[in-house]
């Protein structure tokens, strides 16, 4: 497993371990797991959810900055496929989509930024400071 990628799961799951982590988290918007998670337990859902509305994801399914934009590029084309939407609740759907999507991005982003920051302070404990920087950078 990379720490580019993880799941709804494990960042539901996730927790700092420090003070720092702690503000760093209070930066974004992290309930938007439990709204999308609460989405798998409806009928309809079969346990999924929707990725941006466009990509069904299982909750263990690994979520990358990469699949967050397949996501959204797929919704763009469908968008200009369809010509729009066809009437105000198909729009509020592709809005409330697009907002979920970006807020989950964020924690994402944040995710990836608190996990690297966790390499890096490992790494100056056991090796140089020049050393840790550019294994993260690798990362």
């Amino acid at each position: 497993m990379s720490i580019n990628e993880v799941s709804l799961l494990e960042l539901i799951e996730f927790k700092p371990i420090n003070d720092n982590e702690t503000i760093l988290m209070n930066n974004v918007d992290w309930s938007i797991l439990n709204i999308i998670f609460d989405k798998t337990k409806t009928s309809w859902a079969n346990g999924s959810y929707w990725l941006g509305g466009q990509l069904q994801m299982n909750p263990s399914e690994l979520i990358s900055l990469e699949k967050i934009s397949e996501a959204r590029e797929i919704g763009v084309k469908r968008f200009n496929e369809m010509g729009g939407p066809a009437n105000w609740a198909e729009m509020n759907s592709i809005n409330t989509s697009r907002h979920e999507l970006n807020l989950l991005e964020n924690v994402v982003e944040n995710y990836i930024n608190i996990m690297k920051d966790r390499i890096k302070n490992d790494l100056l404990n056991k090796t140089c400071n020049d050393t840790a920087n550019v294994i993260i950078n690798f990362l």
